[in-house]
């Protein structure tokens, strides 16, 4: 994985904006950063304004626009690609500004019965997502795994063990716990795998648009998994 200088990253997603509308943007301006290597920028022209990102790492990249593209044709919630090219770092998403439901509930004066609503309509559009979603989706495009299978739920496994447990020094025995983790990691393989897992479905992942409906983002990591997950 390459990783470019601001500069240049500004440089091609500007042809990426020409290619796209036909027009240079005036503004190329930095969103706020995420928890991950990707970098986000706002492109502005008159009313047009769109979000580039920046992705050193192409397979990831893949699996969010091959599977905006299938959300999209599902009318799923979700952002819709506007631009990309095979194997390319960058690509243009929908702008759907940069309110997120957890900053729409710490910030505002939201009352308690809206609250639950907005709650109960993020829970509604998961279930939609998770099954919608899936249908004559080819997991094939999904990224690292097209599964969570035994193998990603290990890897969750010793990630808890690694940077909870010990970062803590939090006492446990090492051969009880990986008796605990398989036995764990069998039920739940036992479960039925036929739907789209979303894995980072939070509220930071979740924007509020200016109608107030509920867009969802951050979901290339997703992959076949159970409902209840």
């Amino acid at each position: 994985m390459e990783n470019l200088s601001d500069s240049h990253i500004r440089t091609k997603l500007n042809h990426a904006f020409f290619a796209a509308m036909g027009y240079y943007p005036d503004i190329i301006q930095p969103v706020q950063k995420s928890g991950s290597h990707r970098l986000y920028f706002r492109l502005k022209k008159d009313e047009v304004s769109l979000i580039g990102t920046y992705s050193p790492d192409i397979d990831e990249t893949k699996a969010f626009i091959r599977l905006s593209e299938h959300f999209s044709e599902r009318l799923l919630p979700v952002p819709k690609v506007i631009y990309s090219e095979p194997g390319s770092d960058v690509y243009l998403q929908t702008d759907l500004g940069e309110v997120t439901l957890h900053d729409y509930l710490e910030k505002s004066q939201v009352a308690e019965n809206k609250r639950f609503d907005l709650y109960k309509k993020a829970l509604s559009d998961l279930v939609k997502i998770q099954i919608e979603g899936a249908k004559q989706l080819d997991f094939s495009v999904c990224f690292p795994r097209a599964s969570f299978d035994d193998v990603s739920m290990m890897w969750d496994l010793d990630y808890f063990k690694y940077v909870f447990l010990k970062p803590g020094n939090i006492d446990f025995h090492e051969d009880r716990l990986l008796k605990d983790f398989t036995l764990l990691v069998q039920r739940a393989c036992e479960a039925e795998m036929k739907y789209f897992l979303y894995r980072d479905f939070q509220s930071r992942n979740i924007m509020v648009g200016n109608d107030e409906g509920l867009y969802y983002i951050d979901y290339q990591g997703g992959r076949r998994g159970a409902l209840q997950y």
